[in-house]
């Protein structure tokens, strides 16, 4: 129960950032800044969270789970795992775990 509770607050944070910030510019600076915390948790976060993130969307994209609203976005991520899939010459099911060092 805690873990859900620490996953559903992280999720509100991240909703409300993203519909305060609203314009484009303040989430490009955000996602600047954050390129450049420790290199260990970029790795982390980005395998942990972005690749999920952009496979969730990608499996919504292809099993039609998606509207006008974020059509864009699930085509854009599909055409990102497909480029990982290919990359690491796996399935879209299978894991894509970055190397953490």
């Amino acid at each position: 129960m805690e873990n859900e509770s620490k996953v559903e607050n992280a999720r509100k944070i991240l909703e409300d950032m993203t519909n305060v910030f609203g314009c484009r510019t303040d989430l490009d600076a955000l996602a600047n800044k954050m390129a450049y915390m420790h290199r260990t948790l970029v790795q982390s976060f980005t395998s942990g969270f972005v690749i999920p993130f952009v496979r969730e969307l990608a499996h919504m994209k292809r099993n039609g789970r998606f509207d006008g609203r974020n059509q864009a976005a699930c085509e854009a991520c599909l055409a990102m795992c497909e480029a990982l899939e290919s990359k690491y010459e796996i399935g879209e099911d299978d894991d894509i775990a970055l190397p953490c060092i």
